[in-house]
């Protein structure tokens, strides 16, 4: 049986280009980068080249090695929202008043739940609202105020696909709260947007992942301005013996930071994943609803099913080789309704019939014709709730 899987929002597979770059390093390069003979300044030598490429990839064509501070490796994209986060609120502590922070409400969980330790300790968060996929900048302009200290907007929600005006956002920050940090969390928007550069969107940080372009899981980073870095705006929160310029410490996975680069510099076709995205759209089986945001990435399809929850339906594709998801991966234990998709505003028992179908650039019509077959037949077949 043909497996098809459209599930690349949770994660994807290894490109034999990742795949040959790992094994290369993990047969060749065997030193500490933080090592000064021969064997240890090899492995720097790898870490400084990925570097160099991730940071090309995200729009610095040509980043001196003075530069390579600014991206932060880190164990995960989970791990570097925290940083941006939770670093920000430590570098500030001793700052005077009630701390603002301001987030949107659609979160990924690893922003949403660093904010709920903040409030837990004292501090104000104030979350933006994002009805039907559209974040409420008017909302954001009568939050800001002088105490704010971080914004922190995603670039593409992971369940919805809604396409955010950080650009617009980040702007109105640096206007109104000149001392505030922006932080886009910009995992699911990597590589699928054309251009993708923090600079471009006013963010002060932006978080990335290796595993959803691609690459190895286990391995994210944290773009940083020099602006944050010069300020001393940002406190690390993992302490040891001063890897990644102080900023996080631990010996760092060469062998997926290699591999990390190697997906960096892969390329991923977006109108093609947009028409495959329109290629279901225009086939799906009657009652399948399509909750579309007025702007939206080119690979996230978020399709409310008639009376039929979720799992029912997940389980029955998955018996047919056909893997998609009910939205985040992260979040796949919950026992909860999305609030992402609530907070799109989709009624709570529609959201519990709600898939999500995440796309790359490779997939074939007659793929998804398989899909869209299944689809059908469970949507006839299951019992409604």
């Amino acid at each position: 049986m043909q497996e098809i899987y459209l599930d690349n929002s949770a994660t994807t597979p290894l490109a034999p280009e990742v795949i040959a770059e790992m094994e290369r390093v993990m047969r060749e390069v065997y030193g500490n980068p933080s090592s000064l003979h021969s064997a240890g300044l090899a492995a720097e030598k790898v870490l400084s080249a990925a570097r160099r490429d991730i940071m090309r990839s995200i729009g610095l064509r040509a980043p001196a090695p003075s530069d390579y501070k600014r991206l932060i490796f880190t164990g995960s994209g989970t791990e570097a929202n925290n940083l941006a986060i939770l670093g920000t609120a430590c570098a500030r502590r001793a700052s005077h008043g009630v701390k603002r922070f301001i987030t949107s409400a659609d979160q990924h969980p690893s922003v949403l739940e660093p904010m709920k330790r903040l409030e837990a300790e004292g501090c104000e968060v104030v979350r933006i609202p994002v009805r039907g996929g559209r974040l409420d900048l008017g909302a954001l302009e009568s939050a800001l105020c002088d105490s704010v200290q971080l914004v922190s907007i995603m670039l593409v929600n992971n369940e919805t696909g809604a396409l955010y005006d950080v650009k617009t956002a980040f702007s109105m920050v640096h206007s109104r709260c000149p001392n505030a940090i922006t932080h886009c969390d910009a995992v699911q928007g990597y590589h699928k947007l054309a251009n993708f550069s923090p600079d471009a969107t006013g963010a002060d940080m932006a978080t990335l992942s290796a595993h959803k372009i691609n690459g190895p899981k286990g391995v994210g980073a944290l773009y940083v301005s020099p602006d944050v870095l010069r300020s001393h705006k940002l406190s690390p929160i993992i302490l040891g013996g001063g890897q990644e310029n102080g900023m996080r410490s631990g010996t760092e996975n060469l062998i997926g930071i290699a591999g990390f680069a190697a997906a960096s510099k892969l390329t991923f076709d977006a109108a093609a994943a947009e028409r495959s995205r329109d290629y279901i759209e225009k086939r799906l089986p009657d009652g399948v609803i399509v909750n579309r945001p007025p702007v939206r990435a080119p690979h996230i399809l978020s399709l409310t099913l008639p009376h039929i929850k979720s799992e029912t339906m997940l389980h029955y594709l998955s018996e047919r080789g056909v893997f998609v998801s009910s939205g985040s991966a992260c979040a796949s234990h919950s026992r909860h309704v999305s609030y992402a998709l609530t907070e799109f505003g989709i009624d709570p028992r529609e959201a519990d019939c709600t898939l999500r179908v995440s796309l790359d650039d490779k997939v074939s019509d007659e793929m998804l014709d398989v899909f869209i077959s299944a689809l059908a037949s469970g949507t006839a077949s299951l019992v409604r709730i």
